[in-house]
């Protein structure tokens, strides 16, 4: 199954008809298999009676059929359709012809196929053994959406983004009287994509290739995280809908509810760039993107737009020096889900 329709999340479950056009259903689901998420085989099955989807998303599953003559519905359901809508219905019928299989594959043989969720790989300049239990150093947070301190949940059809703390510099229209340091609405970690891309920056997240990092990803609201390139090992969660093993994939719904979902990265041996953003894609046209860079371990001109005072590298994902803007979006990231302590510095009094 490939979610590619309405920008809303949507569980699917499997219901027996009462009729042919599936007017009316029993109300209690049939068992799915899940058993490959975003292409990537799972090492384990997931068993569930409701295929959760949020855009992006694609499930792999498989059903066991009734053996008689049976009519199933396909019923979808969102948060705006809370009863449900039916998306299909499947006749099944000896008339189709004879079965090529009977029973559900050996959980062993298929989840062989799953990539290990453990590896070697340079961690913090050692070689070590990648897991979600042995890598527990957080290396990046993201945040999808932060808020200014103190506002409700964003409009996200407003545009109350800044390109810098001083409004002289600032090439918006804004509000005299307005705050100073605001964070751009939508936006990813405090910032948005074009801001960024105008201001000069080469990328907004760097790593080196040959390494592992953790992650942590959080969300004001609720958006899918999706990254190109590099599928992510998802760690164990408190997740009610999906899978919450440890397995890979690459779009990732996130919530404020469940607070953090780490995610452990394994950069092996591509070079360049790509992008990671909100799958909900008026957000991500909006902003809600990044652009990343994977640098070679010598490389330094791609992995630090500069040195400090003491001769460190400034990496390509911070800040220059007169962005105050930009040094405000990380200390309201690096502070969430509290709001980042007053600056007169950055925000003035």
């Amino acid at each position: 199954m490939i979610y590619a329709g309405s920008p809303d999340e949507m569980g699917m479950k499997l219901h027996v008809a009462k009729d042919a056009q599936c007017n009316d259903f029993d109300l209690t689901p049939i068992e799915t298999t899940q058993i490959a998420r975003d292409g990537i085989t799972l090492p384990q099955f997931f068993k569930s009676d409701t295929v959760w989807v949020s855009p992006g998303y694609r499930v792999d599953l498989m059903v066991k059929m009734p053996a008689e003559k049976q009519t199933l519905c396909l019923v979808g359901r969102r948060p705006n359709d809370l009863t449900g809508s039916v998306i299909a219905i499947v006749d099944v019928d000896p008339a189709a012809g004879d079965p090529t299989e009977v029973n559900l594959p050996n959980e062993a043989e298929v989840t062989a196929l799953a990539p290990p969720t453990s590896w070697e790989a340079i961690v913090d300049g050692q070689k070590t053994t990648v897991s979600c239990d042995t890598v527990k150093t957080v290396h990046q947070k993201l945040v999808l959406l932060v808020p200014t301190p103190g506002s409700q949940p964003p409009d996200l059809t407003g545009d109350v983004s800044l390109m810098s703390c001083d409004p002289a510099q600032n090439p918006h229209e804004i509000d005299p009287d307005a705050p100073i340091c605001l964070c751009p609405d939508p936006n990813i970690s405090c910032r948005r994509f074009d801001d960024r891309r105008l201001r000069g920056y080469r990328s907004d997240r760097v790593a080196v290739a040959g390494t592992s990092e953790r992650w942590e990803i959080r969300a004001f609201d609720g958006h899918p995280f999706h990254i190109h390139i590099n599928p992510f090992l998802v760690c164990p969660n408190n997740s009610n809908k999906e899978p919450n093993f440890a397995h890979f994939r690459d779009t990732m719904w996130v919530q404020v509810e469940d607070g953090a979902r780490d995610i452990l990265t394994h950069f092996k041996t591509y070079t360049g760039q790509f992008v990671l953003h909100c799958h909900k894609l008026n957000h991500e046209d909006e902003g809600m993107m990044e652009l990343v860079e994977i640098c070679a371990p010598d490389d330094l001109e791609c992995q630090c737009q500069g040195t400090d005072a003491n001769g460190n590298c400034i990496s390509q994902g911070g800040c220059k020096e007169d962005d105050l803007q930009c040094e405000f979006a990380k200390t309201a990231t690096d502070a969430y889900p509290l709001p980042p302590a007053p600056n007169p510095a950055l925000c003035g009094p």
